[in-house]
This record gives C-alpha cells, structure tokens and sequence, in this order.
C-alpha cells in the first residue's frame, strides 16, 4: 500500500525545484506575456499609494483655499490631473491584466497537456499499470496547466500585493511611523496560518486521489453503456450510488472543516488589523486636531489604511494559495523526471527479419508486486512457424506475449529475435517487427477505415485501397457494408451513433494487427469473441496476408489451436509440455486434461449454440 505521508525533506526540495521549474517554463515559452504581467504590476502596484498622494495635494489645496491662502484650484489642479491619470492607468492596467492572464491560461493548457500526452507517449507499460502510480496518474489527468497557470497568477498576485504594501506602508509610515510595526505585527502570524492552512489543502486532496478514482468509477458503472445494463439486471444501482454518496459525503465534511478554519482566521486577522490600524486613525486625529498634520494627511491616512490592511489580507492569501500550487507543480514535475522502465539503447537495424524466436530462461514478475508470474521458461520457435500457447487463468501466456512485444523485459533471461536479443534492437524498430493484438483490444472512436488504417498509420493513411483489401480479407468489409457509410462511418459510444458487436469490434482489431505486416505476429484470444463463421474468416486472413510470418496464438478454444504447428502449454508460469496436438494427446499429461475438459463441456451445450 503507498505511504500516503509527505516526506518533509524531500517534499521541500521537491517544492521549492519545482515553482523554479514551473516559472522557468512559463518564462521560456510566453516571454511576452510574462512581461506584460510585470508591467502591469508596476502600474498597479504604485497607484493606490500615488493616487493618495495626489488626493492629499488636492484637500490641502482646497482648504488652502477655503482660509484666504489663495486660489485653491490652481493650486489643486495638478493634482487633479495627475489622479486622473493614475486612474486611467490603473484601470487600463487591470484590462491589460486580465487579458495577459487569459491569454497564459490558454497557452499553458496547450502547452502543459500537450507535454503530458507527449511524456505519457514516452512511458512504458510498467509505469502505467503499476499501482503505486495510479494516484500520480490520476493528479495529472486533472488539468496540470490550470496548476501552472495559477501558479503564476498567485505568485504574481502576491508580488502585486506586497508592491502595493510596500508604497502605502511608505507613504503611512511617513504620517504615523509606527503603522510599519503594527502591520508586520498581525501580517506574520497571519500569513504563518494560511501557510499551514494551504499544506493542509494539499495534504487532503493528495489523499484524495484514489476515493476519487472510486467515485468516478462507482458513477461510470451507472452511466456507461457497457456496464449500464448489468448493474440494472444486477440491482446494484442503489448499491453503488450509496458508495458514491459516502466518498462525496466524506470530501464535503473535509472541505467544510477546511472551510471553517479559513473563515476562523481570516475573521481573526480582520477584527485585529481593524482594531490595530483604526487605533492608528484615533491618533493620526488627534495629532490633526493638534496641528501636527494637515486635513490631507488625516483623509489620506484614512483612506489609505484601509487599503493597505486589504493588500495585506489578499496579498497573504494570493502567497498561500500559490504556496499550495507549488505542491502540485512539484508533482507535476516529479511525472515529468519519470523516465521509462525499458532502455532504449539498441542500434541494431537488419534490413529484413526472419522471424525466430528463442527464450532463454525468462523469469519476470511485474513491478510492485512480489508474485513471481514466470519461472524460468525457455523454448525456440523457427520463422514462418505457427505456435499455440495454452494453459489455464494466471499461468502466465499473455504476459509472455508482453515479454515478447518488449512491453516488459524480464527479470532474469533474455529474449531473441533472429538471434539478437530484443535490447538490441530500437524498441520503435522492433514494435515494427513484432505486432500484439491483446485481449484488451481497442475500440477506437473513429471510422471502420481509420480503425484499420491505425495499425500502419502513417502507410493506410492516404491509401484506402490497401485499406479495403484488409477489410475484404478479414471479413470487416461484410460489417461495413451494414453501416450507412461503409468503411468511412465513424464508430464508438461516446462521439457517433453507431456502434459494433465485441465480435465485430475483435475482427476489426485482427484487421488493424494484420495491418502492421509484422515479421511476428502474436495473437491473444483473437476468437473469444467472435462466431464460427468470423472464425473462419480469421483462419483465412491469417494465410492470405501474415502467409510468411511466425504466428503465435494464445487462445482457450481448441479449434483454434489446431491450426498450429506445434503447441506450448502453460502452467504455473512454466513450459510444462510442448508438441503437436497428436503427441501431446498421446502424452497424456496436462494437454489432454484441458482438452478433455474443454470437449466435455462442448457436449453439455444445447444443439445449435
């Protein structure tokens, strides 16, 4: 079970390397925009200070003017144009502002996603289905260039806070020094509790991250077509809806509490900078009334409090908040620095590949598990053979097949293509070599054609021919010319009206494997899913378009593994026997066990099924 706990050492670093990362991404790509930002800040942050003062010069000019010391407006004119101006540059700063920040927003989304996909491409299969990182997963799937983006507005937002802080503090401290003393007084407390306020946040939602996959999952088995149906037939709607209410119940109370304690010192820091800073007014008054200061003074004293205890409040909230993005862009980060489990360090390019096989000793157990899945398995298969590979549930045939297409490498042992070690080879070379058509096939939401052409992308794309001699071949052409486009209607449940059979959507997917025109094919349970005729049609297209290749074919239905030549069988995660169907028949072993199982159960089934 992942350790959930923050380590502070490493989470501080972690931290602190990543706003430094984030920010310099930001910088490297949008310069301009960064720069509009800054600009915008200095405009802001030295307005409200300088409209005060020019608010001062106007009120003393005024009551200059009211006791016979002159003509006031003139006096006071300058003033006037200079609030004026500072008004107009302030409020075309907050426009300028705004856009600048809408503009990053969309650009960092763009940029940031597009960097996941792109490091997510690069990832291997040991990193995506390994457990401990489903959660980190999970965090990241969650628009990371909204993390970055606020980043960057809160950092930015705090050092606009503290600007503004800094020019009323200066023009406060010069009427009543001790403003600078009462402000840092309630300000550090203050800002020390929303510190610990945001890690708390973050600490909660990291936790999160797995109920949230939950609740995600309880919602897609009552709204997503294939799972719908059973859990209406099942009853369980209520069931599940009840699981999802309590994982929602659970993050409310969380967020309430956490909503609380915001509010608790946030309303602790007003009444407290209230009582400091109007004690402050009380004296700046009677110092006024003293003589000591001008009416100006006193208007500006008052005026300009208030908006330093807000700069104060928001600018303390803007650090915490961009405190707390800090955490997730480190994580974000950390995704980044992941680096693929395979090395990729082959050079070895042939011009042509055979097709031949050897395992030597292969032992491998998948990352963050202790189950050793296979044991010391070795066997050869020559080019152009058709192998078979049986056993029962969990003796390790289709993480053979995975062992084989380099998804994994193995723990101990090493596997050869035509003599030479699969690491020799560029792994996006032998993906070319070697082509696996997993249980888990896809269903992609695209055309019949594009279906098909995805297994050889960039060569189907813009030759439909080959496309339709695929389609002929397996038999998909029969299913397209149901469909009111043919080979061009667009498939799947989520952007188009028609959908397909699990037979169907399996022949499609032998259709787009044969596509690849692989040296080694390897099938896993191509049939399951499909009738006796379908079958058929695969036996067809299995000799018509991959004649030459070395197949291998992993399957439970015998009629389908009589089309080997030879036949492996697994248990345990070992190679317990190999051979014909005949001699392995006439063996008396393991083989025939299943066999005889599999025939009895045959002859139970009703006629015609």
């Amino acid at each position: 079970m992942m350790d959930k706990r923050l380590p502070t050492d490493s989470r501080t670093r972690g931290r602190f390397t990543g706003t430094v990362w984030g920010l310099q991404l930001v910088w490297r790509n949008h310069p301009r925009l960064v720069l509009g930002l800054a600009s915008c800040m200095l405009v802001l942050g030295m307005a409200p200070a300088g409209f005060a003062i020019a608010i001062r010069g106007i009120i003393n000019a005024v009551t200059a003017g009211t006791n016979g010391a002159g003509t006031g407006f003139d006096v006071a004119l300058p003033w006037l144009l200079l609030a004026f101006g500072i008004t107009i540059a302030d409020s075309i700063a907050r426009l300028a502002s705004q856009l600048f920040s809408d503009r990053l927003k969309s650009n960092l989304a763009l940029l940031v996603n597009s960097m996941v996909m792109q490091q997510a491409t690069q990832l291997d299969m040991s990193y995506i289905e390994n457990a401990v990182n489903r959660d980190v997963l999970q965090r990241v799937r969650q628009d990371p260039g909204d993390n970055l983006h606020l980043l960057v507005t809160h950092s930015y937002k705090t050092v606009l806070s503290v600007f503004q802080v800094v020019t009323l503090a200066a023009v406060l401290a010069w009427l009543e020094p001790a403003v600078i003393l009462f402000a840092a007084v309630v300000a550090l407390p203050f800002l020390a509790f929303q510190w610990r306020l945001s890690r708390r946040r973050y600490r909660t939602e990291y936790n999160r991250a797995g109920k949230r996959r939950w609740s995600r999952y309880f919602l897609s088995r009552l709204t997503i077509p294939d799972h719908a149906g059973e859990v209406r037939l099942l009853g369980i709607g209520h069931l599940l809806t009840d699981k999802f209410i309590a994982a929602m119940k659970e993050f409310r109370d969380q967020d309430q509490k956490l909503q609380l304690r915001q509010f608790a010192g946030g309303a602790t820091f007003v009444s407290i900078t209230t009582i400091a800073f109007y004690a402050l007014f009380g004296r700046v008054i009677l110092r006024t009334v003293e003589g000591e200061l001008s009416i100006g003074d006193l208007a500006i004293f008052g005026g300009a409090v208030v908006r330093l205890r807000t700069a104060l409040e928001t600018g303390i909230n803007h650090a915490a908040r961009a405190y707390e993005q800090t955490l997730y862009v480190a994580d974000l980060r950390s995704f980044f620095l992941s680096l693929p489990m395979l090395e990729d360090s082959g050079t070895a390019k042939p011009e042509a590949i055979a097709g031949a096989i050897e395992l030597r000793s292969v032992c491998f157990t998948y990352p963050g598990t202790d189950e050793v899945v296979l044991r010391d398995v070795s066997f050869q298969i020559a080019p152009g053979e058709t192998i078979a590979i049986v056993g029962e549930n969990g003796s390790g045939k289709s993480t053979l097949a995975k062992l084989l297409a380099r998804l994994y490498d193995p723990d101990r042992g090493c596997l050869l293509l035509d003599g030479t070690d699969l690491r020799q080879y560029p792994v996006a070379f032998l993906h070319r070599q070697v082509a696996l058509m997993g249980q888990n096939f896809g269903r992609y939401e695209a055309s019949v054609a594009e279906n098909i052409a995805y297994g050889d992308w960039e060569r189907l794309a813009e030759d439909p021919d080959a496309i339709a001699e695929l389609a002929a071949a397996t038999g998909v052409d029969h299913i397209a010319a149901a469909l009111p486009d043919g080979l061009d209607t667009r498939l799947g449940r989520e952007f188009a009206e028609h959908d397909l059979s699990g037979g169907q959507w399996q022949l499609l997917a032998i259709a787009r494997t044969l596509a690849r025109n692989a040296a080694v094919l390897i099938l896993d349970e191509p049939t399951s899913h499909i009738d006796a005729r379908a079958e058929h049609a695969f036996y067809a297209a299995i000799e018509a378009v991959a004649r030459n290749a070395t197949r291998i074919i992993i399957s439970h239905r015998f009629s389908t593994i009589r089309m080997a030549d030879r036949i492996l069988v697994m248990a345990g995660g070992r190679i317990v026997e190999q051979g014909t169907h005949q001699s392995l028949m006439a063996a008396r072993g393991h083989y025939e066990q299943l066999f005889n199982l599999h025939e009895h159960y045959r002859a139970q089934e009703p006629a015609g099924t």
